[in-house]
């Protein structure tokens, strides 16, 4: 929604481009403080929040040590994922994440052979290789360990490439990327209603934040869900519109 509001006031309103990087500017900063408040109280409980009592906030906002949310460190996952390559202690199934994506609308109580998550296995290796000894929640993250509980650590795009394919998928993963976006976009612009189709990539677009990150599994499903939903509307609408009949005059 953010950035069809912006499409629509540089497109239509005809902004200035002293108005733009004015707007682009307070915009850009206003996002990045959000999305570092939203990270820093990701753990807040929600029903203190509902009950009034504000302190969670203050106290997380205290015990953070970085205010970037985590997304500062976001490479040591990438150097983990390298070290786990290197000493062959990471085993995942070939093209983990694409065969996750194929098989998305199966569970896997169906299809029990559906590969783990690869930010679920880089969490693991992390646990037992010692990554997370001098994490605050240390304690915590060994107990979910031990339960069988999974966490993620995301590895950014290149780690998901490393993971997935090898050094080789370093450079099939740009171009396989590269090709996903300008197919959805040509899918989007080919659409009658240009507006919907929009729409529906301004709700989809923060699946690339996920990509970006490494997570690519759940990035590529928040961009694909609402994108195929609205062109399912429109293919509905086609079908199921009462047809206009030209009458003779």
């Amino acid at each position: 929604m953010v950035l069809f509001g912006a499409f629509w006031l540089f497109s239509l309103r005809k902004l200035s481009r002293r108005q733009i990087i004015v707007f682009g500017g307070l915009a850009g900063i206003g996002f990045i403080a959000l999305h570092v408040v939203t990270r820093v109280l990701r753990s807040v409980s929600l029903l203190s929040l509902l009950n009034g009592d504000f302190t969670p906030i203050a106290e997380a906002l205290a015990d953070s040590q970085d205010l970037t949310g985590g997304d500062g460190s976001i490479g040591e996952g990438f150097v983990l994922a390298m070290q786990g390559v290197r000493d062959q202690a990471i085993v995942t199934a070939p093209l983990a994440t694409i065969t996750r994506l194929l098989l998305l609308p199966l569970p896997s109580t169906v299809v029990p052979f559906k590969p783990d998550d690869i930010t679920y296995r880089l969490w693991r290796y992390g646990i037992e290789s010692g990554y997370f000894d001098q994490d605050l929640y240390f304690r915590s993250l060994v107990e979910s360990y031990s339960l069988g509980q999974n966490g993620s650590l995301h590895p950014i795009l290149w780690g998901d490439a490393l993971l997935n394919a090898g050094w080789l998928g370093c450079l099939i993963w740009p171009a396989l990327f590269a090709a996903l976006l300008i197919g959805l976009e040509r899918l989007i612009m080919a659409r009658p209603d240009r507006f919907l189709g929009r729409m529906s990539a301004a709700v989809g677009a923060p699946g690339l934040i996920y990509v970006v990150r490494g997570n690519v599994f759940i990035g590529v499903v928040i961009m694909l869900i609402p994108i195929l939903f609205s062109l399912g509307l429109l293919q509905a609408k086609r079908i199921f519109a009462p047809r206009q009949t030209l009458t003779a005059t």
